[in-house]
Formats: C-alpha cells, sequence, structure tokens
C-alpha cells in the first residue's frame, strides 16, 4: 500500500469532517458544495439550479455553537502549573508562536468542531528548545498498533503537513505543497522520517532513520497525544456537534427552498382573458387595457395558500433544534453508576459533554507539557492544568454589592462572609483566594484584622527563568496552524 494509505478510522469518519469543514467555512464553502448538501430539483438545468442556490441564504449555527462554547470556557483564564518548563517556552510554545493559554482555546475549537485532534512534541536543535505542532483530525492518515501484555501501544502514525514555498522559477509565485511525516516505533526506538511528492506526485524520501533523542537518551515511546470529545484515544470520537451539523445542512436546503418560493409568488401577476392575441399590454402609470369585448376580464395573480407559511414554520423549528442541540453540552456528566450500553454509547461520543470535553484537554495538554519538562530538565515533575468549568457568569449585580456592603458595615456578616461572596461574584481579581484580598487590605490599612491564613506566609524567593538564545527558527508551521494564526 502506499504511504498515504488511510485508516479504517479515518475512512469511517471522513465524511464527517469534511461536511463540519465546509459549513464552518461558511455560507461561500457550502454553496461551492453545490449538489453534495443541496440536490437540484427536478428539471432544472445548469442556470436554473446556480440561481435557487444563490436566492439562498446560509443560517451557521455550528459555527456560532463552537464560538459560544470556546467563548464560555475560556472566559476564565487556564490555570497551567509547570514549574519545569520557563515562562518564555510556555509564551511561545507554537510554530506559529501560540501560548499554552492559546493552545488550550484552539484545542478546545478543534475537538468541539471534529471531535478528534493530534498534537505532536519535539525538540528545535537550532534553538535548543522544545515545540507542539498541532495536526486536525483529516490530517491524522494513518495508525497502527501492536499488543503489549493488555496494552494497545501505537508503533506507526502517518501525518500529513501542508507547506508553502517559493517557487524557483517565480520569485512572486509561492507552491502550495505537501509533505508526509511517519512516526515510528522501531526496535522500541523513537523513529522519524519524511516524504515528499515529486512533479508526477509519487512519494519520496525526503529524510529517513531520525531517532530524536532526550538528553542524550533515545526515547521508547512517540511523544504524540491524541485529543478527543470523551476520551483522548487513537480511535476518534463522533464529532460533539455532528447531529448540529446534518440540522444545520437541512435548515439550509430548506431555506433556499423558501426564498426560491418567495422569487416566484411574492410579486402579484397581472393576467388578462377577452383581449385580442395581437394586443400588447403593459402595466404602469398612464395606461389602459380597453377592449369592445364586454365579457373581457382581467386581474392579478396572488399567492394565497398556505405552502410557504409550512416551509417557514419548517426553518423557525429547525432553528430552534439547533439551538437546543448545542446547549445540550452545557449539561453535566452524571455521577451515578452506568450500565455497560451506557458506557458503550459514552464511547462513541453521543453524551460528550462541554464539560468531558474539557477534561480531555486538560489531560492531554498535561502529557504534552511532560514532554516538554523532560527535553528541558529530563524529569517530569508536578504538572496540573485546569479549564475553567465555571461556564455561564454569576457576576453580582450593583445592587447586591450594595447590599453586601451594607450587611458588612452593619455587622450583620463577617469580612470573609464579604470577601467570599465577592469571590463567588467574580468581583474579585481572578485567581485570589479571600486570604490573599484580607492580605491586601491588611498592608493598605483598610482590614482592621490580622491574616492567619496561608496568604501571610512568606514567599520564597524567586528566581527569573532563563532567556532563550534566539528567536524560535521551526520546520514551517502546518496549514491549521496558518489559518489560526490569521
Amino acid at each position: 500500500m502506499p504511504i498515504d494509505s488511510k485508516s479504517v478510522y479515518y475512512q469511517e469518519r471522513i465524511y464527517d469532517w469534511e461536511m463540519i469543514e465546509t459549513i464552518l467555512e461558511g455560507e461561500r464553502a457550502v454553496k461551492d458544495a453545490g449538489e453534495t448538501y443541496l440536490p437540484k430539483l427536478k428539471g432544472q438545468d445548469t442556470s436554473d439550479y446556480q440561481a435557487y442556490k444563490e436566492r439562498g441564504t446560509f443560517l451557521n449555527a455550528t459555527a456560532k455553537t463552537v464560538q459560544g462554547l470556546t467563548g464560555a470556557v475560556m472566559r476564565k483564564t487556564p490555570k497551567v502549573n509547570a514549574p519545569a518548563v520557563p515562562k518564555e517556552v510556555l509564551e511561545d510554545l507554537t510554530p506559529d508562536g501560540l501560548s499554552v493559554d492559546e493552545l488550550a482555546k484552539t484545542l478546545l475549537s478543534e475537538v468541539l468542531s471534529f471531535g478528534y485532534l493530534g498534537a505532536l512534541a519535539d525538540f528545535d536543535d537550532n534553538t535548543n528548545r522544545p515545540y507542539i505542532s498541532r495536526y486536525k483530525a483529516e490530517d491524522i492518515l494513518n495508525i497502527r498498533t501492536e499488543k503489549v501484555g493488555r496494552i494497545d501501544v501505537i508503533v506507526d502514525i502517518i501525518l500529513q503537513e501542508v507547506y508553502y514555498e517559493a517557487n524557483p522559477k517565480d520569485e512572486f509565485v509561492t507552491d502550495k505543497k505537501t509533505r508526509l511525516r511517519r512516526l515510528q516505533l522501531i526496535d522500541g526506538i523513537y523513529n522519524v522520517s519524511t516524504y515528499i511528492q515529486n512533479d508526477k506526485g509519487e512519494w519520496g524520501t525526503e529524510q529517513e532513520g531520525i531517532t530524536p533523542k532526550v538528553r542524550g537518551q533515545f526515547m521508547d515511546f512517540i511523544p504524540f497525544v491524541f485529543f478527543g470529545s470523551v476520551t483522548n484515544h487513537h480511535v476518534p470520537d463522533k464529532p460533539p456537534l455532528l447531529d448540529l451539523a446534518f440540522l444545520n445542512i437541512k435548515h439550509w436546503q430548506v431555506t433556499v427552498d423558501y426564498y426560491h418560493g418567495l422569487h416566484y409568488c411574492a410579486l402579484p401577476t397581472p393576467w388578462a382573458a377577452g383581449w385580442p392575441k395581437e394586443s400588447k399590454l403593459y402595466v404602469g402609470p398612464g395606461k389602459a387595457w380597453v377592449t369592445e369585448n364586454e365579457a373581457a376580464k382581467c386581474g392579478y395573480l396572488e399567492f394565497g395558500g398556505s405552502g410557504l407559511g409550512a416551509v417557514r414554520v419548517a426553518r423557525e423549528d429547525l432553528k430552534q433544534e439547533m439551538a437546543t442541540m448545542g446547549a445540550r453540552l452545557l449539561e453535566g456528566q452524571k455521577a451515578a453508576a452506568e450500565a455497560a450500553e451506557t458506557v458503550e454509547r459514552r464511547q462513541s461520543g453521543d453524551v460528550a459533554t462541554l464539560s468531558s470535553i474539557c477534561s480531555s484537554i486538560e489531560n492531554g495538554m498535561k502529557k504534552l507539557l511532560e514532554y516538554v519538562s523532560l527535553w528541558i530538565t529530563a524529569t517530569v515533575g508536578e504538572i496540573t492544568v485546569a479549564l475553567n468549568r465555571d461556564f455561564v457568569s454569576d457576576r453580582l449585580a450593583p445592587q447586591q454589592i450594595t447590599a453586601l456592603l451594607q450587611a458588612l458595615q452593619s455587622g450583620a456578616i463577617s469580612l470573609d462572609t464579604f470577601l467570599w461572596n465577592l469571590q463567588q461574584g467574580e468581583i474579585l481579581a481572578p485567581d485570589t483566594t479571600v486570604e490573599e484580598e484580607k492580605m491586601k487590605l491588611a498592608l493598605t490599612g483598610n482590614g482592621n484584622f490580622t491574616s492567619t491564613g496561608k496568604g501571610s506566609e512568606e514567599e520564597p524567593e524567586k528566581k527569573p527563568l532563563p532567556k532563550s538564545k534566539s528567536k524560535l527558527n521551526r520546520r514551517k508551521p502546518t496549514e491549521v496552524e496558518l489559518e489560526e494564526t490569521e
């Protein structure tokens, strides 16, 4: 089989991924897809179909849902604790210069959209710094595993990278090219090879047998992490918004039918009977239809049926269903014991929620940062990643703050209770504890109390982190990285 052969997992999901990607790109992409998502009406020729399609308008509920859910999580900054990773690395963690917080956002958006994503932890020998590259669902072409005891160990991954380079014959032309990257375990040692296409489209080896090392030691694992909507497994989960995407396509089809009907029915059409066939009848000021035939009749044809009303109701029903479908992801996971068939459904992604997706992102990012830490210090250390789970703002209203202040002033509540309410109501600065706020008040003379909490303990001296030697000069970013940077 050729090097770019697709796995069975890829083939089972590629239609879903392509449909979702088309929807996310918006109206022009949906219209360009033509009959893929909007079949011709019977008897339509090419020009009729083009006019029919262009009359429609596309409501991108799927993209708006991804943006809204991503915003709900990212409205509070992720909490990342990785002491062994220098600050400048965390602030410039990918080939396209994303920080660790921006990386979390892009991973979240991608998993929400497609339910599947991959990321590779790598090392740049030129700058002596590690970095993380992301691969979209359709760029993970093939995967092979081997059984080691009871565990399926991934021993081979084929990744697709799209890059751009100057045309050697014309400096004003940029060529779009594709590279394949193969990650393997060969005799238990991590091995990397890359392949490029010639002018005939045939794949040839670009680099082969590269064996990355960590602090001079060969690696006995592939530093690649899969992200899913339910579990971070190499088998793709069902995209969380797949059902919404199908509704979005159906809404598009009904909307086109609705505007197509309006085009033919909205304007009254004049008619006349009893005039000579050679008569030229005009509509407009200063024109009159005159005939000596006493039985002649004329009037306007106007749409009076309920057909378009039914189509409009169908549009609104679909719109409401899409809103409900997106809101379902905000529901929490059930903590009760689950039956075997329920667990099986969970593996398919049918019950993925925003909370479970956040857990997947946290676990995957923790693993990536462990790989980054290994390259820097040869040890993992304590690493934690926590995304916001408070998806809806509970910010206190001004009237509530005034009432709390009055209760504090009258002695009805303690300062601790007052500050706790401000913290829960998102009035205190992010990541500020009650004890830290009390310490600030004490230092400014605005609190007649003595703090005895953790905030009163003396902070150890923090040494500045070493700076990188130079600006990163890594491999060219993949297409997905370029798009997200723009």
